[in-house]
Order: structure tokens, then sequence, then C-alpha cells
């Protein structure tokens, strides 16, 4: 029977002494009645899980600048100057060294829509990003001469750049400019700037080559490390809750919260039960009694930075249940195949029937399940013993 009272089974038997029933003459006078047992029964509770889940994600990616190179004419390697990208994961500057966060990520040059996207980086360090062979040829540039008033103008795109000592040479193709002829010479001491970057100041220039060179370099970019952005919002996949729970005599049923699908994004949830429970927007938590059970699941991102495999030599946390207070969270991101995850969606299953056994058990143990969205025989026990779900 259905119940949301707990108890683990129930029996009853006929309150009749085991002897002979002698009844009124006539009535199975003489007739021997046995001692009849009913089936045993057993009480199910119900399990009321709250299912919630971070809005988009957002703020997942570096927007910066770099302000050096290494490379010759259209072959970089690297982009450096770029002061914003140390995130306290090993990278190439560390010790001992690592491929930082944004390695399988993207670098993406200029702003839109002139954008010229570089892929896969290698590895970062504290101020720069490494990737294989790759050109910026085709960035917009613009140029603007020494005039004091009536400035003479050019813009097109670069089609190489070369470091020079200090000095960077920029080879144009001009496609447009306000004087004609162009008067090379006249741009010294202007300025010129690439990809929508900021003006640098020019201290050569050469009509034969259609070339300018300048003191320095900044052109804007976009980091983005091997994340997949589109995961959220999303419910955690249940549907294995309720074939594992069976053995438990416990019943799933998804009729409590608000089902918010805006939770506000955090992109590292801490490895700190005083900021999973900040996170948490589990409304029907006061609900939760021995006589109504109630569980809450909430849909995220990432665990914190020391293991969200960024880079993927780091370990991984794929869920957390806070513990003694309960609420248990899913990281989307770290059960994707790109993370290294052979069935991203039965290791989901798993990791919402591991994190909800947690909180229904009351017990931190491992493990929890066999791997394959089954209960292991002690969480098995310990679920049908539980006096409620944390808290």
């Amino acid at each position: 029977m259905n119940s949301d009272a707990p108890g683990q089974v129930d029996q009853t038997k006929a309150d009749a002494a085991d002897d002979a029933f002698t009844g009124k003459p006539g009535d199975f006078q003489g007739f021997k009645v046995p001692l009849t047992w009913s089936p045993m029964l057993t009480v199910w509770r119900k399990l009321h899980v709250e299912i919630d889940s971070m809005g988009s994600v957002a703020g997942n990616q570096i927007n910066t600048a770099f302000t050096d190179i290494v490379g010759t004419g259209t072959a970089l390697t690297e982009a450096r100057g770029i002061d914003t990208i140390d995130d306290g994961s090993a990278n190439l500057d560390r010790e001992p060294p690592g491929n930082g966060r944004f390695k399988n990520g993207t670098l993406t040059v200029g702003t839109v829509p002139s954008t010229i996207t570089i892929s896969p980086i290698t590895a970062n360090g504290n101020t720069k990003v490494t990737f294989p062979t790759s050109s910026i040829a085709g960035l917009p540039f613009s140029a603007i001469d020494n005039d004091s008033y009536g400035n003479g103008t050019m813009s097109g795109t670069i089609t190489q750049v070369t470091k020079s000592g200090d000095n960077f040479v920029w080879t144009l193709n001009v496609t447009a400019q306000n004087e004609n002829p162009i008067d090379w010479p006249d741009f010294v001491n202007g300025t010129l700037s690439v990809g929508g970057g900021s003006n640098v100041s020019v201290v050569a220039a050469s009509a034969a080559t259609s070339r300018l060179t300048t003191s320095a370099l900044s052109i804007p970019c976009v980091i983005h490390d091997d994340d997949d952005d589109t995961l959220l919002p999303k419910s955690p996949d249940t549907s294995t809750l309720a074939a594992a729970f069976k053995p438990t005599y416990v019943v799933p049923v998804y009729d409590v919260g608000d089902n918010n699908m805006n939770v506000p994004f955090v992109r590292n949830v801490p490895e700190d039960s005083a900021a999973t429970l900040t996170i948490q927007r589990w409304n029907s938590r006061p609900q939760n009694a021995s006589g109504f059970w109630v569980a809450y699941l909430l849909a995220g991102f990432q665990g914190q930075l020391s293991r969200d495999r960024d880079p993927d030599t780091e370990l991984r946390t794929l869920g957390d249940t806070v513990d003694p207070d309960g609420g248990s969270l899913i990281y989307l991101e770290i059960h994707q195949s790109h993370e290294g995850v052979g069935n991203p969606a039965a290791e989901e299953q798993d990791t919402v029937l591991h994190e909800t056994g947690h909180a229904v058990a009351r017990s931190p143990d491992e493990p929890v399940t066999d791997g394959s969205s089954t209960f292991n025989a002690n969480y098995v026990n310990r679920i049908r013993s539980s006096p409620r779900p944390w808290p």
C-alpha cells in the first residue's frame, strides 16, 4: 500500500487461538479451524522530490586583450600579455606545471562581426595561451595620420604581422582611404587599431611594402574553455529513481516545490556546506518530516575549481549532498563526453541516485550504488530504516 508514514513491514494474523473451533450445534461442531496468517504487507513511503535548475550559463569566458605574440608573418603560436586568465589551476607558469583551465578551449580574436577563432588552445599560463600554428590575417584595421586637423585615414585588413624587437610590423591590404594618393609618411606618429583594439602609436611607414610599424600591439580576444554553455537550464535525469528505490519500499513523486529553472547561476560551486546551502532554492524544505519525506535536486554546472577537470588532469566532482543539512547538486558539465565520461546519460542517472541516496539514508558513507543506478545492500538497509531524509 502507499503511505507517507514511516515503517518497515506490517504483519497481521488471526486472533483465534491455535485450538479447535467449536461452534454451536449445527455450526461446524467438531471441525478443527487452523490458525491462518495473512500475506506480509509492506508499507511504502513516498519520497516527494523538488527539482530546480540553475539558469543559463553566464560569464563562462574571459573578455580581455593580448599585447604580445610569438610567431612570424601568419604563423602565430602564442598570444601573450593577457592579465586576467590565472584562476589558480595548474598551468604553464605553476610548479608543478599543468596545461591550465583553457586547454582544448578556443581563442576568439577581434570584435564582432570580424573575428577569427583559433582552436584548440593547447595550454595557458598566467598571462598567455598557446595553440597550433595559426594566423590572424584578415582582421580589420583602421589608421589615422598625425595631422592635428583634417586627418588622413585608411582602413582594410591585415595580411600579416611580424614582431621586430619591441615593435610590430603590419602588412596592410588597404581597401578605403580619404586621401589619394595615401601619404604614408604622414602616418608616422599617428595611430593604428587592429581587430577593434586600442589605438597604438605608429613609429614607421613604408609605401613600397604597404606596411606600418607600431610600438605596441593590443587586440581584443575572448578565451573560452571546453565547457558546454548550453547545458542549463535542465532538470537532472531522474528516470532511474523509481526502479532503484523499489527495493527500499520508497516511491519517488514530484509534487512539491516550484520547479524553478532560473536559480542564479554559479560557475563553480565551492565544496563548502554553508555556500552550497546558500545556492539552493529548496522551498519545500520545511515540509520534510518523518511522516512526509522530501528531497531536493538542483542541476548545477561544476563543482569547485580544483575538481572541475579544467584542465582535464584535475579530479572531478559529479555531485554534492550537504551533510547533514540536505539538498543535492548535480553538476551537468562534468557528465559530458568531452570531460572523459564514456556514457554521459548513464553517469548522470547514477549520480542523481547516488546523491539522493546520501540524503535519504542520512549517510555520507561510500559507496552508495553499484555504478549502474542500483543501491548496494548497505544503502538499501539504511534507507529502509531511515527516519526521514536530511535534514
